[in-house]
């Protein structure tokens, strides 16, 4: 469907290979070229439906997704190599649309011409306002230097009274919820260690597409049955569409694989997991190619959530958690009080983290 199923398209190459995808890779190959940085549109293709639909009727789903990621990793990473020659500069950020491929961004970190790499949290047209102000700023001759972008927790918040009130005029039915009162980061990790699926509203809501703890469901990554679970209960996704951790900073030095100490908070970018840790997250790694889509966190930049995942590294040994978007399959991240409550009870989520509050379905 258009607007929706282009971007599980990466989370299904893995699944293909060359034998399924070889077409499909020849084809995607002939539509661009290059002349140094210069992209350069080889008019092959009449138009943007049927002459694809041409091409590739018949060649299986999973190989065209594989040759269509395989292209477009290839393509990337020589536009890239040309404008580090060009320019004499190796580190690099990546910006619009395309940046929100987390592969891709793995593929270009990786390359021996990059020595750091950037994609930021939201890299399509939500982050346009970002560059008009700049560029405004710049016309009035303001001299501005630009900082490192700490956190991305810019959105909405509301008060424990807020949410009280919302509560009160929720048609939650408590003969079969009851409230539990400022719940600890010790509660809350003990509760996922047992195997509930726990959604958490808590603080300012996230800019971009990623939820970084503040609107997010959460759950225990050890077990590769969380995804069913997830799935059944909530989610309803896909086979193939991988499910990401959140991790303490200290853990991501310890799991992943990053020798050049690449930061990424933002869940924007793919790493590998070392040897020794393959088999421990399982419920938050690609399924198919192992990789692994991380929340790197550090403890300032969200204290009560870093918490969670400290006190979680305390019963499980490994500070990471399953984390996806607090939203029904096909909605909208939920923004306010009464959009958690509302999704909480079209759901079948264990425990609602709610401001100084629990919300827990009665077993």
């Amino acid at each position: 469907k258009p607007g929706q199923h282009e971007y599980k398209v990466m989370g299904l190459a893995p699944y293909g290979s060359e034998f399924q995808g070889r077409k499909s890779l020849e084809f995607f190959r002939k539509i661009h070229s290059f002349k140094g940085q210069e992209i350069i549109n080889n008019k092959v293709l009449r138009d943007m439906y049927f002459s694809v639909k041409d091409a590739l009727e018949g060649e299986r789903f999973d190989g065209i997704a594989w040759g269509l990621q395989t292209w477009l990793e290839e393509f990337l990473s020589i536009w890239v190599k040309n404008s580090v020659e060009f320019h004499k500069l190796d580190k690099v950020v990546l910006s619009g649309g395309v940046a929100q491929n987390i592969k891709a961004c793995k593929t270009i970190s990786e390359l021996p011409e990059v020595s750091n790499f950037w994609a930021g949290p939201i890299s399509g047209d939500g982050s346009l306002g970002l560059g008009a102000a700049f560029l405004a700023a710049s016309q009035h001759g303001k001299k501005i230097e630009i900082s490192d972008i700490e956190d991305i927790y810019l959105g909405s918040h509301y008060s424990n009274s807020e949410i009280a009130t919302a509560m009160q005029n929720s048609d939650i039915d408590w003969n079969k919820n009851y409230v539990f009162e400022n719940p600890s980061a010790v509660d809350i990790a003990r509760w996922i260690s047992e195997g509930n699926i726990i959604a958490r509203f808590s603080e300012k809501m996230e800019f971009g597409q990623r939820a970084l703890g503040n609107r997010s469901i959460l759950a225990d990554p050890r077990y590769e049955n969380s995804i069913q679970r997830i799935n059944r209960k909530i989610k309803k996704r896909d086979f193939w569409m991988p499910f990401t951790p959140s991790m303490t900073i200290e853990e991501a030095e310890k799991i992943l694989i990053n020798p050049k100490k690449i930061y990424s908070p933002f869940m924007t970018m793919a790493f590998d997991l070392k040897e020794k840790f393959l088999n421990s997250i399982p419920a938050a790694i690609h399924p198919s190619d192992k990789s692994v889509r991380p929340q790197m966190l550090k403890r300032k930049n969200n204290p009560e959530y870093y918490d969670v995942l400290d006190a979680f590294k305390d019963i499980s040994g490994l500070g990471v958690l399953l984390n996806t978007s607090f939203n029904l399959h096909g909605e909208a991240i939920v923004e306010s009080p009464h959009d958690a409550i509302s999704t909480f009870q079209r759901s079948d989520i264990d425990i609602l983290i709610i401001g100084d509050k629990a919300i827990i379905r009665k077993k």
